[in-house]
């Protein structure tokens, strides 16, 4: 018996891009019933969905062919130039063959009929079949997301170092154990394992 997705893959994070929240409440609605645990955000224009994506960091992105000031395809660019191994599915209304195909060569991931929801979880499935691949890239988003987290605190610290030594002739005893605890919070960095797998 085939595992649901429950099971496999716990909590999924949406970001989903549609201008009406009841088609955006139906995709949902549709996952939710086939057994996902979801976490999503909801855009409705170029600006909220690039804070999506860069913010939310989503598992699967979920988008309309057309909105009133941007588009899927153009939300398509932005998605494959930030993040490029994030799944991408078309969920629009009604439109022509031609206009399907030019999606999926422009690189989505799949294309669902609004009138035709059902099939939404199925092409999330399809998407997931490849466990092992996709779970890869999810564990590479985060370390890359911790890795870029850690950086930015070192080169903070780095910063408060350099401050406080530049206060060394003025300090009491409390600034210069805070000194001392800076530096083996950097000595730490210097040697812990991603470090040493960056160098």
């Amino acid at each position: 018996m085939q595992k649901q997705p429950i099971e496999q893959y716990h909590t999924i994070k949406l970001l989903i891009l549609e201008d009406v929240p009841e088609d955006a409440e139906l995709m949902r609605r549709e996952l939710e019933n086939a057994g996902y645990i979801l976490k999503y955000v909801v855009a409705d224009d170029k600006t909220t969905f690039t804070a999506g994506l860069e913010n939310f960091q989503p598992d699967v992105i979920l988008a309309d062919y057309m909105l009133p000031t941007f588009s899927g395809l153009e939300a398509l660019v932005i998605s494959k130039d930030l993040e490029p191994d994030i799944p991408f599915v078309f969920v629009t209304g009604a439109v022509g063959e031609e206009i399907a195909a030019e999606t999926i060569l422009s690189g989505a991931s799949g294309f669902v009929l609004k009138s035709n929801l059902g099939k939404l979880p199925e092409v999330i499935r399809d998407i997931f079949s490849g466990e092992e691949k996709w779970y890869n890239k999810r564990l590479a988003r985060t370390n890359k997301r911790i890795g870029d987290r850690v950086k930015s605190n070192v080169k903070l610290l780095e910063k408060i170092y350099l401050f406080l030594e530049s206060q060394k002739e003025m300090e009491s005893p409390t600034d210069k154990e805070l000194r001392e605890a800076m530096n083996e919070i950097l000595h730490l960095e210097k040697k812990s394992p991603q470090k040493k797998k960056n160098n």
